[in-house]
């Protein structure tokens, strides 16, 4: 399911709201623009898969009107291809031109990037760039970004808001059959699942169209969701390499892949090397700690591969299941949660969503008035109070608001 198939079916109000302000942030647009109009020259566009960056990009685009050129590298054959043949001859002259060159990170590991990158820094003075990539390019032009002249994009930016979303039920025609506050409610539970992920986003949406009820979409939405698992299957997995894609599933059923899961449950040493290649890819790695010694994959994502490692490798699953309980039993005393290396008096940092979670218990709001308050079902409250408990280092409610007020994240 494309944006562009979604948007037709929307049923949007053309006065209220445009195809670039629902999918692109107008604000991100509107500072990018600015920003190669004046003193950048480099724009990357960093993000996973279902963010929004070629919609962002093609919008960029459009301001530059003619002076500007649209190159998609995953159209290129990589075997054949030459840097002159990216460099776009009637833009030799212009000082004003702009290109967008779309699926950089398929151009990555083939002999063109290197002299691709040259004409890109080689060519600042004259033109403008917006690169967009899966992969993190900043390394690539490191120089270039200490100087000044280059601006990143990512996924943070690109996630959708809980206000922004809270926009939509103006907007969806589908909504409006629901009441005001079962539809907010959706929105944040919505949210709240996809993280803002904006192929998440456009699922749920897309599911109330479709005639499904908020509550029970948004009660059993997750990694395993029909259209979940297809999208990650058609638009991720197919385009990360082999050895990554194997090893993202083994360490789907970690809540973080670090030393101690990849030592004790896969049986590998070469921790350093796997964490730098699932880094490197970009593959929904949304939080990490301040050393980058642990890194944690987007929920969704998370969910989906481990459906994806049981349906492929059922055996292999269940032993690292296994090996998981009984690591996670040594370090936390029967907890199916492992405790990892504290820092800053919290074991993770909790999302703004956690932490609103943290607030109403606080309040002393109960789990059932927390699910109607968020249109959520009880059950699904006390999964994420579990994963709070989990990134504080608690066991319960009690001491996990004690803890939250000592850090100052309520009052």
């Amino acid at each position: 399911m494309s944006y562009s198939t979604f948007m037709q079916s929307a049923s949007i109000q053309p006065d209220s709201v445009s195809y670039s302000s629902y999918i692109i942030k107008r604000d991100i647009t509107e500072r990018l623009v600015a920003g190669l109009a004046s003193n950048t020259r480099l724009t990357l566009l960093v993000a996973p898969a279902g963010s929004g960056k070629t919609l962002l990009a093609r919008e960029i685009l459009a301001q530059f009107s003619d002076k500007s050129c649209y190159i998609d590298a995953a159209t290129f054959n990589c075997d054949t291809l030459e840097a002159k043949d990216i460099a776009h001859p009637s833009l030799a002259d212009s000082t004003e031109s702009l290109i967008v060159i779309d699926n950089a990170d398929t151009l990555r590991g083939q002999p063109v990037w290197q002299q691709l990158k040259q004409i890109v820094k080689s060519s600042l003075s004259s033109h403008r760039f917006v690169l967009v990539s899966r992969y993190d390019l900043a390394e690539d032009f490191a120089r270039q970004k200490a100087e000044g002249v280059v601006t990143e994009v990512g996924f943070k930016e690109l996630a959708f808001s809980s206000q922004e979303l809270s926009e939509l039920v103006s907007v969806m025609q589908a909504l409006k059959n629901y009441g005001a506050n079962e539809s907010a409610g959706f929105l944040d539970a919505l949210l709240l699942k996809s993280h803002g992920w904006p192929a998440g986003v456009v699922i749920g949406l897309q599911a109330v169209m479709n005639g499904h009820s908020p509550k029970e979409f948004v009660d059993s939405f997750c990694g395993k969701d029909r259209d979940v698992v297809s999208y990650f299957r058609e638009n991720v997995m197919g385009d990360i390499g082999e050895d990554c894609a194997e090893l993202l599933l083994e360490c789907s059923l970690g809540k973080q892949i670090d030393d101690r899961y990849i030592q004790h449950v896969m049986g590998r040493c070469d921790t350093t090397r796997i964490k730098e290649l699932i880094a490197t890819e970009n593959a929904f790695v949304i939080e990490c700690d301040r050393n980058r010694d642990s890194l944690s994959l987007h929920p969704l994502f998370r969910e989906f591969l481990e459906y994806e490692f049981s349906f492929r490798d059922q055996a292999r699953c269940q032993e690292l299941k296994k090996k998981h309980q009984e690591i996670s039993n040594q370090f936390t005393g029967n907890s199916s949660e492992v405790v990892y290396a504290d820092f800053g008096g919290m074991v993770e940092k909790l999302t703004n969503r956690e932490t609103q979670l943290v607030a109403l218990i606080s309040s002393g709001f109960t789990n059932r008035e927390i699910g109607e308050k968020l249109f959520i079902s009880e059950k699904t409250v006390k999964w994420h109070l579990h994963k709070i408990y989990a990134k504080m280092g608690v066991k319960n409610r009690t001491t996990a608001v004690a803890k939250a007020r000592s850090c100052q994240m309520i009052s």
